[in-house]
């Protein structure tokens, strides 16, 4: 923490206010304590300028892996960097404002994955009460500790990477009356279906239990939550790009398509150069050389961002 952080209450929760990169406000909350059933975690949260909160109806982004959201962390020691997004694309008027919240993971394993994919090697499953978590405890709470912050499910997202893609699509598919838009990223949409040793299994994708729980909420236009759904084309440089991207690819392409066909959704379909449409329901984003870690991941956000903010 830096030197010039000072402590301060707010949502009856200690926190420390302190400048962080690109000399952005956050506000963090040391091993907040809200109910959580996996047990206190760790929260910051980027604040837009005073003018701004001042003004009202500030757009809401959660961002899964909330370690590596503003500063090094989590497995691979990298950073999306939000923050400098966020502050480069203020200052170009190219988004809305918008209040950032970057939530630790506790059990990322367990909290990101709604299946046990491992056969038991190790616990995997909770998935779906780390969404209920979110949507019926924290969000509550931020609008409550936040008045400023916009209660508008349309401005309202969750966005992860890989299982916190995944945790993403299944939190947007089933609270998407809190969250109208879910960001996800390389998602392990092949999570239940496909064995990292054996890869891509023939079972499609909207036989698996990530799509029959969906069904409803995505036959619904008008609940439907926008989604970004992307993937890298890199396959060197270990497992994650040889294995993981690439079953991040198949079954996301797979799910782009079911969405486009099954369920009527608009789609757009990017390069990592492009800007996509601002009427698009479904945006599929295919980075030429984008691998499976956080620079990838960090180039895309300003695309989301830009897409539905």
């Amino acid at each position: 923490m830096s030197a010039r952080a000072h402590p301060i209450v707010r949502g009856g929760r200690p926190a420390w206010r302190h400048r962080g990169p690109h000399g952005a406000s956050f506000e963090t909350f040391d091993a907040l304590d809200l109910d959580d059933p996996f047990g206190p975690r760790d929260v910051h949260v980027l604040l837009p300028e005073p003018e701004e909160a001042a003004r009202g109806d500030v757009s809401l982004v959660i961002f899964n892996d909330g370690d590596t959201t503003f500063w090094s962390g989590g497995v691979g020691r990298d950073t999306w960097d939000v923050a400098g997004t966020v502050s480069r694309l203020r200052a170009e008027g190219a988004i809305a404002p918008l209040a950032v919240v970057a939530v630790h993971p506790t059990q990322r394993d367990e909290e990101y994955t709604h299946v046990d994919w491992r056969r038991g090697r190790a616990p995997w499953g909770g998935l779906d009460r780390y969404a209920a978590w979110l949507a019926g405890t924290l969000v509550p709470w931020l609008h409550e500790s936040y008045p400023w912050l916009t209660r508008d499910r349309t401005r309202t997202a969750i966005v992860g990477s890989s299982h916190g893609g995944l945790a993403a699509f299944r939190t947007a598919t089933s609270h998407a009356a809190i969250f109208g838009v879910g960001g996800c990223m390389s998602p392990s949409f092949f999570s239940g279906l496909d064995d990292l040793d054996h890869g891509l299994a023939r079972t499609p994708i909207e036989r698996s239990d990530l799509v029959h729980k969906a069904a409803p909420v995505l036959a619904d236009p008008e609940l439907r939550p926008r989604l970004w759904i992307d993937w890298g084309m890199r396959r060197d440089g270990g497992l994650h790009n040889s294995v993981v991207e690439a079953l991040a690819a198949a079954r996301g392409a797979q799910m782009v398509e079911l969405l486009a066909h099954r369920f009527g959704a608009r789609v757009a379909r990017i390069g990592a150069g492009e800007r996509p449409p601002r009427d698009a329901e479904v945006i599929q984003c295919v980075d030429a050389i984008g691998g499976h870690g956080e620079p990838a991941w960090r180039h895309r956000t300003e695309l989301l961002l830009r897409a539905f903010f």
